[in-house]
């Protein structure tokens, strides 16, 4: 989630990390870029500015969520190209601290073509629209849920923040294109904010817990 400073200004959070981290799990305050991906990412925590109104001392409550894509890898095997991205839930927490609830997500597509060709048919839209497609629910098509609230009132609850799935459902939840997918964008030439022409012939491959247009429940 990207916030900027505003005249009412950001409260500084202290570097304070509860919970119960996943075994073998290092959660941290460190560069959100630079942080250790799959099972590790499991409630690893970073720092983000919070408004200054926020009640000190209160108990911490969820103020949104997110899913943050980053590329995994690309390469060239024979006449194929192919692209992997992965994909974590998160949460904003109310004392300015975003825990990582599933990094475990991710989807892959591949074509007959370069990697430059496929390259031109990504841009931060549908890589957005691919991300929210991995984060639905299996049920997704029967329920109409766009989330999988009560995964992720498990996870914050587990983690010290207990919170039902109703309560989770009214906030806002945002894409986030990680660092250096945006500089990849950036170096063939889409930007942020550039359309994809057309649709390459690809193959969808599921990779860690869903697959493009599906989820992981």
């Amino acid at each position: 989630m990207t916030q900027t400073a505003s005249a009412g200004g950001w409260r500084p959070m202290p570097a304070v990390y509860p919970g119960p981290p996943r075994p073998g799990a290092v959660p941290g305050l460190v560069d959100p870029d630079g942080m250790p991906s799959g099972a590790d990412r499991l409630y690893a925590v970073d720092l983000v500015p919070v408004p200054a109104d926020g009640q000190a001392g209160a108990p911490p409550r969820p103020i949104a969520l997110g899913a943050r894509c980053e590329l995994d890898e690309e390469y060239v095997r024979g006449s194929m190209a192919a692209l992997g991205f992965r994909v974590e839930e998160f949460a904003v927490l109310s004392d300015g601290r975003r825990v990582v609830l599933d990094a475990g997500l991710g989807w892959g597509t591949s074509a007959r073509v370069t990697l430059e060709e496929l390259w031109r048919f990504m841009d931060a839209g549908r890589l957005e629209q691919e991300a929210l497609g991995v984060v639905l629910p299996d049920d997704a098509e029967e329920t109409g849920e766009q989330h999988r609230w009560p995964l992720l009132a498990e996870r914050l609850t587990a983690f010290g923040v207990p919170v039902s799935a109703d309560e989770l459902r009214p906030l806002p939840y945002e894409v986030v294109l990680g660092e250096g997918l945006r500089a990849r964008l950036a170096a063939v030439g889409h930007g942020d904010a550039a359309s994809g022409a057309g649709s390459p012939p690809v193959t969808p491959d599921g990779d860690g817990g869903g697959a493009a247009g599906g989820g992981a429940g």
